[in-house]
């Protein structure tokens, strides 16, 4: 395998990298459509269908328990939102026809803020296998560490610091959509340019936002990607099973190069 060249900054996205996406935003999801579809319906038969059309907005099939790599799942709060909202009001209002979208947005802002007053996203995060030591490994090798994330930057700095490692990185870009421009800008912040960085991510958005900027990018598989999907067609650099297997020894260190 050939090695990824002139590399000063190692990037990592946050859920699905190295907190586990499945333990955490599964079990909130569900927990959210489940708030909705309660506050909304007047029957059973309405809550059933209101619950499965927030699921199944959000890119999740419970049935094949498979997640659309492409959907709100990967995306900020505001995206979350809207997809919920419209998954409420066509279902809701196919039967009631003077329910509104105001009103959905309504339901939908209620549930979301009690869906994470009751369920503490950093309480609940959980460190996927070896990232942890791997993180600290990636710094104690010279290159400079940052993380992208569309969580908020409030949870991003309270899970680093939950996981002990808020230590290693210099730079946090969190809780917007991801592009070309906000990775180069995070680039920017690190004084380097996109070629000299390396984003892991479990994610095929992210892949594409760090690739037009010119950026090289590894993909996990330990995330919302896994080996059932295609992955030939993700213009990944290499894809990995999870960020405890990235093989430091295949990243050129230019940075530590440079201060030889």
């Amino acid at each position: 395998m050939a090695k990824i060249q002139n590399i000063k900054a190692i990037i990592l996205d946050k859920d699905g990298v190295f907190v586990d996406f499945h333990s955490l935003w599964m079990r909130i999801i569900a927990y959210r459509a489940q708030l909705i579809a309660e506050k909304a319906s007047n029957t059973s038969e309405m809550l059933v269908a209101i619950r499965a059309a927030c699921i199944r907005a959000m890119g999740i099939d419970e049935e094949l328990e498979t997640i659309d790599a492409y959907g709100p799942c990967s995306l900020p709060a505001d995206h979350v939102r809207t997809s919920l909202a419209t998954a409420l009001f066509l279902t809701k209002n196919s039967t009631e026809g003077d329910f509104t979208f105001k009103e959905a947005f309504s339901i939908v802002d209620q549930s979301m803020k009690e869906g994470f007053e009751a369920l503490n996203v950093v309480d609940l995060s959980q460190a996927l296998e070896g990232s942890l030591e791997k993180i600290k490994d990636i710094k104690a090798s010279g290159f400079e560490l940052a993380v992208y994330t569309s969580d908020s930057l409030e949870n991003t700095k309270a899970t680093l610091d939950k996981f002990e490692i808020a230590g290693n990185f210099s730079q946090i870009a969190a809780g917007e959509f991801k592009t070309s421009k906000n990775y180069s800008e995070l680039c920017a912040k690190l004084n380097l340019k996109a070629e000299e960085t390396l984003l892991v991510t479990d994610s095929p958005n992210d892949i594409k936002a760090a690739k037009e900027s010119g950026a090289k990018a590894i993909l996990v598989l330990s995330g919302i990607v896994d080996q059932s999907s295609n992955l030939s067609n993700l213009n990944a650099d290499m894809i990995i099973d999870s960020l405890a297997d990235l093989n430091l020894d295949l990243i050129e260190n230019s940075k530590k190069k440079a201060l030889a």
